[in-house]
């Protein structure tokens, strides 16, 4: 907390705490656990019957390894003719059949050691239902110039996600399960076939054929499996490992022949070599930020048709075609980002699928962020808040909650309330934490402590919160409840005038009266070139604030910036301005990162401008001279101890304030 003889000094108040302590019952959901665990997954398909007969019918078998003390076993299976099972090597009769989507095999007597389940079986569905094919020279639709599209050769692959892996293999579907995993696929001469993990081997058959034997090198949920085969070129990368660069991680690119000898960079033409030559980039972006990539090789297979943008498979990305034009880089980093969130730690239910597209959301920011500086990450994250206030069509709806949405419109009505809301969320944590070096290295220990494995809402917001919680400027939990589990958002009506040396805000939320949030407010008080940060945290309906000044102040301009999910309905005379904080001339913003300090301030336009550091008893402890002209300035913060602190700059027309926290 601020100290107030300080506040008087530099011109700023001090930032109140006064977090209302709400405490909502939320109802968790829990996973419909079955009694067993599945240990591996050992699937083999033949899909040679496919690319003969042009559809979706194929034969398989799926060997499960389990563990359980029941006398009975219930998988998902659905749009299949069971052939025959085998239980520890011995024959299942009579041999059961999918009943409303299950199947029920009998075990005999238990055993509680880990044994086999050999299920063989026959794809009966000839519709693209989570088994997709799609015959070459079939029409896709209009390119960019309104060219004709068409599929470029006999494609195949699967799409599980939420729950539709039980529709091509026998397993337990739910994302809780997760287990060891080798696929092998057999197609004809000529194709090549993709899966999770390391391709392991490729074996020649007596026609000709051949089979790819893939194996996941970590633990894997049903809905991250998959497989495709197509006439495809190969060709990879490397992603050089930061924390060993002599460690290179294999990146292997899959596209359709056409698109790699493609050489047309102006975005009409699907160059895959172009459109994925970043990539290595990326990776080194997020291993930086979060902790090495957590696999052991990195794939990208472009598809058409394809019902979504990409798809984040475990190690083995599918990727709609379109992206190859080379124009939605975003979208590769989004689901190389998974990898992290989604992949490496995945969302226990479907309930906490924000865990997984929350999180990827924030990674097309901090990607752009990685290229192109703050400018590039403000530019994504603003774009995401206005499409979350401005749907594009009315059936896209915005007011339901973050957590547990309606699993059937996760992807479609409700994907703002899955996708934008909690990146934006996220974004809004980073901003009120005001520390880059705690922000990230919180988010990447969570995931390390839920590496291979699932986490669920409740275990997130108990570990930031325990984490950081002392370090906030509000209330961790009450950040967390009501952003999570409100379907709503602020509203704020915003008044202020000036009496003396005192600025009196009149601050009200117009919301639902029963929502009323918690937000830690930012306002730039401005006096001619002179620019005061003002800092309040609302908890009530309506609330006064008040801040001594030593100037006459002209303007004020509401910071969004930090509040990305709030709205200014109205704003009161005297003068309010709604807009970024970053945008308004005479500010001064400080960026705490890994081990150094970034401040971004208006061109400075005096002679002997300098900046100041001021600890909490308001003591000059660091001088730095500001050059003219210049908009940022970075040093180093390894001489600073932990605690908050205060910057003063003068750059001979005006004086900007504002603070900083360093944690060691």
């Amino acid at each position: 907390m601020m100290n107030r003889v300080l506040a008087a000094i530099l011109g700023i108040p001090l930032l109140f705490s006064s977090a209302s302590n709400m405490a909502l019952a939320q109802q968790q959901v829990l996973p419909s656990k079955r009694p067993y665990t599945v240990i591996s997954y050992k699937l083999s398909m033949d899909w040679r019957p496919m690319f003969r007969n042009k559809n979706e019918l194929f034969s398989g078998m799926n060997e499960i390894t389990v563990s359980t003390t029941q006398s009975e076993i219930v998988f998902d299976a659905m749009e299949m003719r069971i052939d025959s099972i085998t239980v520890s090597g011995r024959s299942v009769t009579p041999v059961p059949q999918p009943v409303d989507d299950t199947l029920t095999v009998q075990l005999g007597t238990p055993n509680p050691s880990p044994f086999p389940i050999k299920i063989f079986y026959t794809r009966t569905s000839d519709t693209n239902d989570a088994m997709f094919f799609y015959p070459k020279g079939l029409y896709v639709g209009k390119g960019p110039i309104g060219d004709s599209v068409f599929v470029e050769e006999d494609l195949a692959y699967t799409m599980s996600e939420p729950s539709d892996a039980h529709k091509w293999m026998p397993c337990n579907d739910d994302p809780y399960q997760k287990a060891n995993s080798s696929i092998s696929i057999t197609v004809p001469a000529g194709r090549s076939a993709q899966s999770n993990g390391t391709l392991q081997s490729t074996d020649t058959n007596g026609d000709g054929s051949l089979t790819f034997n893939w194996v996941s090198d970590r633990p894997i949920a049903t809905y991250l499996m998959c497989a495709s085969a197509s006439t495809w070129a190969e060709w990879r990368d490397y992603y050089h490992r930061v924390s060993n660069p002599l460690d290179s991680v294999p990146v292997v690119y899959f596209a359709w022949p056409a698109d790699y000898a493609a050489t047309d960079t102006t975005g009409i033409a699907h160059n895959a070599r172009y459109a994925f030559r970043n990539t290595p980039g990326m990776l080194e972006a997020f291993s930086r930020l979060f902790g090495e990539y957590p696999f052991l090789q990195y794939g990208q297979v472009p598809v058409q048709p394809f019902g979504y943008g990409g798809m984040e498979h475990q190690t083995m990305t599918t990727i709609d075609r379109s992206i190859l034009h080379g124009r939605d880089e975003d979208v590769i980093a989004h689901e190389l980002f998974h990898q992290w969130f989604g992949d490496k730690t995945t969302c226990e239910t479907w309930a906490d699928i924000w865990l997984n597209e929350g999180f990827a959301t924030l990674g097309e920011a901090l990607w752009e962020e990685s290229r192109r500086g703050r400018i590039g990450y403000d530019s994504i994250i603003s774009g995401k808040a206005h499409e979350f206030f401005h749907p594009y069509n009315n059936s896209i709806v915005n007011n339901i909650a973050i957590y547990n949405p309606p699993v059937a419109g996760m992807f479609a009505e409700n994907y703002l309330t899955v996708y934008n809301k909690p990146g934006l969320m996220l974004h809004m944590l980073r901003r009120i934490l005001n520390n880059d070096t705690l922000f990230f290295n919180t988010l990447r220990d969570y995931s390390n402590a839920f590496a291979y494995t699932t986490a669920n809402t409740f275990q997130f917001m108990d570990y930031v919160t325990t984490r950081v919680g002392a370090l906030a400027p509000m209330e961790l939990s009450t950040f967390f409840n009501q952003w999570l589990f409100w379907p709503d958002w602020p509203q704020y009506n915003i008044g202020w005038k000036q009496s003396g040396n005192n600025l009196l805000f009149h601050i009200s939320q117009t919301q639902n009266p029963s929502h009323i949030y918690t937000e830690p407010l930012r306002f730039y008080a401005i006096s001619g070139l002179d620019t005061m940060l003002v800092t309040f945290v609302n908890d009530k309906q309506s609330q006064l604030f008040t801040a001594q000044v030593n100037k006459t102040i002209n303007k004020i301009v509401f910071d969004t910036e930090a509040t990305t999910l709030s709205q200014v309905i109205v704003g009161r005379d005297p003068s309010l301005d709604v807009q970024a904080g970053a945008d308004q001339a005479g500010y001064l913003r400080v960026q705490v990162e890994l081990g150094s300090l970034t401040l971004m301030y208006a061109p400075v336009i005096g002679d002997h401008a300098e900046l100041e550091i001021l600890d909490v008893l308001g003591r000059i402890i660091e001088r730095h001279t500001v050059a003219t002209g210049s908009t940022t300035l970075s040093f180093s913060t390894q001489a600073l101890a932990s605690g908050v602190y205060f910057i003063r700059m003068s750059d001979g027309a005006g004086e900007h304030t504002a603070s900083f926290q360093v944690e060691k």
